[in-house]
């Protein structure tokens, strides 16, 4: 089967012909003139005058083919745009399908989480009514809502921050940080990797726990930082105003517009326990 002539480069070659006419026009009618002033009769500038109209006649072939065939490059380029547009809808609909897909995911983990966070709070109230703990106590072994709360913040740090770089190291995504995440410590902020996991922070909740109710000494209080994350006082720190600082701490938490306050409550936080 014949192979379809390519309108594009047909429109090429009838612009060159046409070019190529018009200069041969030129050409013909230069020499008309000149026969004219060298007295030549009329039949011979009568065989000028056929030539000169043939080469009009084909000029004007290819102006009327030069139309045609820009009008088909039109009609052809519209019909590419079309395409071309239409697959970029398609692409782009696939691309919200997997969104949407990701996003029903991310649903069904909110869910989970928020089941998994009810489930320690529930715990948490039994064990809090279970046994007489001391008011500063309490948020140390997180039976209290703020408490688990205030590390769930924490764990959302730990795994959902991304940290600024700067220096031509950003990805994309620096400074973009799951809804609700809080550094425990000033000093942290942008090394999420240095805040303990939420595992180890309850782990060390309950081995605290344990040593009160099994009534031993406890020699050993939960870390700096699991002590931060669930609200737990340190050795010789004041009482009284470290437990003011947790509970208020707690009240913050949950509360993004005031972050600043957040932050210096944690300054403070870490100032008495460093100081005890």
């Amino acid at each position: 089967m014949a192979r379809k002539p390519d309108p594009a480069a047909a429109l090429e070659q009838a612009r060159a012909t046409l070019k190529q006419i018009e200069g041969s026009i030129a050409e013909v009618t230069g020499k008309r003139r000149a026969r004219l002033l060298a007295g030549d009769d009329a039949s011979a500038i009568a065989e000028l005058d056929q030539h000169i109209e043939k080469l009009k006649h084909a000029a004007q072939t290819e102006r009327d083919r030069t139309a045609l065939l820009e009008a088909e490059v039109e009609r052809l380029a519209g019909e590419r745009r079309a395409r071309e547009h239409q697959t970029l809808i398609e692409r782009n609909e696939r691309k919200f399908g997997e969104r949407d897909a990701a996003g029903a995911k991310l649903a069904t983990a909110i869910a989970e989480v928020d089941r998994a966070f009810r489930e320690c709070v529930a715990i948490g109230r039994s064990l809090d009514a279970a046994w007489p703990w001391p008011s500063h106590d309490r948020p140390a072994v997180m039976v209290t809502p703020g408490s688990l709360l205030l590390a769930l913040s924490h764990e959302l740090y730990r795994i959902g921050s991304r940290p600024q770089l700067f220096g031509g190291q950003d990805t994309i995504d620096a400074g973009l940080h799951l809804p609700g995440a809080k550094s425990p410590r000033i000093e942290w902020i942008g090394q999420p990797e240095k805040v303990p996991s939420l595992v180890a922070v309850l782990a060390d909740a309950t081995r605290y726990a344990s040593e009160i109710m099994r009534g031993g000494t406890v020699a050993v209080q939960p870390s700096a930082a699991a002590s931060q994350a669930n609200g737990s006082p340190t050795n010789g720190a004041q009482p009284n105003r470290l437990a003011e600082l947790l509970k208020r701490q707690n009240e913050l938490a949950a509360d993004p517009a005031r972050e600043n306050e957040y932050m210096q409550v944690v300054q403070e936080i870490a100032e008495l326990s460093a100081g005890a």
